[in-house]
């Protein structure tokens, strides 16, 4: 008996990655663009925002919803227009 249906082993497979970058950005107005690119060929000029606050807890379930509850987003002022948030600052909920 052992010979015909021996030798089994029950595994397991584990998948966990990361969470996708997520870019906030903003469309400045004439006065805050200092790219000088235009919506054509060449380009259309993003800009970052200024973030502040930080994120509160949640669960899984209502993160879809108020991913960024917490944070305030704000257009910086003419005179520097560009603002404090980095690039991809944010990634998306992992799969596990």
């Amino acid at each position: 008996m052992d010979a015909a249906l021996g030798g089994w082993e029950i595994n397991t497979i584990e998948t966990l990655n990361t969470g996708t970058p997520i870019d906030v950005s903003y469309s400045p107005s004439a006065a805050n663009d200092v790219t000088g690119l235009t919506n054509d060929y060449r380009g259309e000029a993003i800009l970052r925002p200024n973030v502040s606050g930080s994120a509160i807890s949640q669960s899984q379930g209502g993160m879809v919803n108020s991913y960024f509850a917490g944070y305030t987003f704000t257009t910086p002022p003419a005179s520097a227009p560009f603002g404090n948030l980095g690039r991809n600052a944010f990634r998306a909920p992992g799969l596990a």
